[in-house]
């Protein structure tokens, strides 16, 4: 190995590094806001569920009564089983072993003195044996500037420290080889061998003194024999590598150099030759070992991505609940009724900003069902088109050209909407000082390489078109902006999904993306979707207005299944207000009981998943006695956490919370008419 080649794998080596340094400064933590008991009851079941997934836990200590709470992710990292947990720091300490102690007691220590954040690295014992884990706090103080809380996450790192630690053995390994070996050496003229040093035979499995006399073309791989002569006849303008012949007919790679020299007073070729077997074998170990240390980066990726997440809706959550406290006190101060109106409207706004981000989420890690329907594209944007100049400035002009032809593509309404939405957000960002953002659909005809953003489109198609005049992109960042997690924007506010998501969803109805962009003038992203023309088997998507279905009730007896105690006594209230009866239930058991007692009941609405009996099982169990009886099940995961527990049947619908009142109530309306057009008496 050459010093060039020497200097490249450690620089190499130092970039690996540097990269698991960078994850580690980097802090997933911001100050938390609102009033409630302990933040980790303000995470929503989505975020819980993603850390659970990649082992990332949040804890939080209380200083004042020494109170240690954790997210069941914790719980499952540490091995513990659920409550095993003893809620003190003393039993925390407990799992670290004797060797790690005195470095956490010290980095606890200096993050409570000072303003630093906790950053320690340790082990900790399991009963599944010995972990490696990462912990970051930051830590709350009164205004006496005494320390009275700490909030941090914890994430297990076993796989990249063992993979770690397998790179630099490996790194020992070719670097022990490279200081042991000697590279071998031969002068011939004509092809034949007039001398060479010991470590060549012993390379070649020959004795000291042996291949004197013997051709050159003896130490050569037959199939690369040509290689061979093509570099001998340009005089070896440069080092190459072959396939060496030893004496047994096993072959070893070596790594040539030579040139010209005067030997014994006659222009002869040297030629130095390097056995490079074990280094290649050790650079594809290595490469599989960074494949694999990539790939552990890429899960605290998705750790610091749910952490970013944790931080926006703790955001949203002050938002919502700031308003909330200001409407209750101006209704207790008897203020003005467009105060209070301001108030619940901007609770209302940020709520639906955190129904996007979940949205999102879902979508990337494709838990977000796909329910294509026949689209227009005028439509959609004619409906989004007062969500978009709310969503704007007032220094950014709106404006619309839409397709005088029908715009008619296959894609789920929904993720259409999504589609948009993210574009007009990105474009908006992109024109701080305010623009012009311009929507415009029509029709195209492509063949293949006519367009210049999307080479490979060959046919009919429909297209969107979102265009500002706002920063533009360069080109080194243009070229990754389609990258899960990547972000131009500053931390906090962009989780890096926003296009990723837009290319999924297009790429997913089989269409094509493109952006066109200069710094200082403008961004122009293009959607092409397949056109399709309204058949009976994918009918043209119907818009209404979603409280024009039977919004009110008439005294339909309703059973609302629901574990979560602030959600079941929304839905109650929202169901009697418009008419109905309510009875509600806290789980499975207490909804089977009520049944027993209400027989007439004409609708069932239930959580999906519950301890004990979920949804499914609750609906299966009622429809034994009451086959005729309709369920709507509602959950804050996507429709598909029902496909583990059975289809969907007839009489079975499917809500996604959140959910507004009228959708609600829409929802309800139409499947009580369709019960009751199941009980009406057929004409004969």
């Amino acid at each position: 190995m050459n010093d060039v080649e020497e200097q490249t794998l450690r620089r190499k080596l130092a970039e690996a590094e540097q990269r698991i340094a960078e994850l580690e400064r980097r802090s997933v933590l911001e100050p938390r806001g609102g009033t409630m008991e302990s933040p980790i009851d303000a995470i929503p079941p989505a975020i819980s569920a993603m850390l659970s997934d990649v082992l990332v836990g949040i804890w939080h200590w209380d200083l004042t009564t020494n109170v240690v709470r954790w997210s069941e992710s914790v719980e499952l990292l540490f091995g513990l089983q659920p409550g095993e947990f003893a809620g003190t720091y003393e039993a925390y300490e407990a799992l670290v072993p004797a060797e790690d102690k005195p470095a956490v007691a010290r980095a606890i220590e200096h993050a409570l003195e000072t303003h630093d954040n906790l950053a320690i690295d340790h082990r900790v014992i399991t009963p599944n044996g010995e972990r490696w884990i990462t912990g970051r706090g930051k830590t709350t103080r009164d205004s006496h500037g005494k320390p009275t809380e700490m909030l941090g996450i914890v994430a297990d790192i076993t796989h990249r420290k063992r993979i770690e630690e397998q790179l630099a053995q490996a790194e020992g390994r070719m670097r022990a080889f490279a200081d042991a070996s000697f590279e071998g050496i031969v002068f011939s003229e004509n092809g034949v061998i007039l001398d060479s040093n010991a470590a060549l035979a012993t390379m070649f499995g020959y004795l000291p003194g042996e291949l004197r006399g013997v051709s050159v073309s003896q130490l050569v791989a037959p199939e690369d024999m040509n290689l061979v002569r093509d570099h001998q006849s340009s005089h070896f303008a440069g080092a190459y590598q072959h396939r060496g012949r030893r004496k047994d007919g096993s072959t070893v790679m070596v790594e040539v150099r030579g040139r010209l020299v005067t030997y014994q007073g006659r222009q002869v070729r040297m030629t130095s030759l390097r056995d490079v077997t074990e280094r290649i074998r050790l650079e594809e170990e290595r490469s599989l070992l960074e494949q694999q240390l990539r790939q552990a980066q890429k899960m605290e990726a998705i750790g610091q991505l749910a952490g970013g997440l944790a931080h926006d809706f703790n955001n949203i959550l002050m938002v919502v609940l700031g308003n909330l406290s200001l409407a209750t006190v101006d209704l207790k101060a008897g203020g003005s009724p467009e105060a209070i109106l301001h108030s619940l409207v901007e609770a209302e706004q940020c709520a639906k900003r955190a129904q996007l981000l979940t949205s999102q989420l879902l979508a990337y890690s494709r838990g977000q069902p796909h329910q294509p329907q026949l689209v227009d594209l005028n439509d959609t944007v004619d409906e989004l088109l007062p969500l978009v100049t709310r969503l704007v400035p007032e220094d950014i002009k709106v404006s619309t050209i839409k397709s005088a032809r029908p715009t008619t593509a296959l894609i789920d309404p929904g993720q259409l909407q999504q589609i948009i939405m993210n574009l007009v957000v990105n474009a908006r960002d992109a024109m701080p000082q305010g623009g012009s953002l311009s929507l415009e659909t029509d029709t195209v005809n492509l063949a293949m390489g006519e367009s210049p953003l999307h080479m490979a489109a060959c046919g009919r198609f429909v297209r969107l078109t979102v265009r500002d005049d706002g920063c533009g992109i360069a080109p080194d960042v243009k070229s990754r902006v389609f990258e899960p997690f990547f972000t131009t924007k500053s931390r906090g506010k962009g989780t890096g999904l926003g296009l990723a998501v837009v290319y999924g969803i297009v790429n997913q109805a089989e269409g094509y993306v493109g952006i066109e962009s200069e710094p200082g003038k403008g961004t122009t992203v293009e959607l092409l979707l397949p056109a399709r023309e309204v058949s009976a088997e994918h009918p043209k998507l119907q818009t209404s207005d979603p409280t024009s279905v039977a919004s009110k009730g008439d005294g339909e007896l309703i059973l609302v299944c629901e574990d979560d105690g602030q959600v079941r006594d929304v839905v109650s209230r929202i169901l009697r207000d418009a008419g109905y009866e309510v009875l509600t239930a806290c789980d499975g058991h207490q909804a089977m009981d009520l049944i027993a007692h209400s027989p007439n009941i004409d609708l069932l609405i239930t959580d999906v998943i519950m301890p004990d009996m979920d949804g499914k099982q609750l609906s299966l169990a009622v429809r034994k006695d009451h086959p005729g009886l309709h369920t709507l099940y509602c959950s804050g995961y996507a429709s598909n956490v029902l496909s583990d527990r059975g289809e969907l049947e007839e009489s079975e619908y499917f809500l996604a919370k959140p959910f507004s009142s009228d959708v609600l109530l829409s929802r309800v309306g139409e499947i009580l008419a369709t019960v009751r057009s199941e009980q009406a008496p057929s004409a004969v």
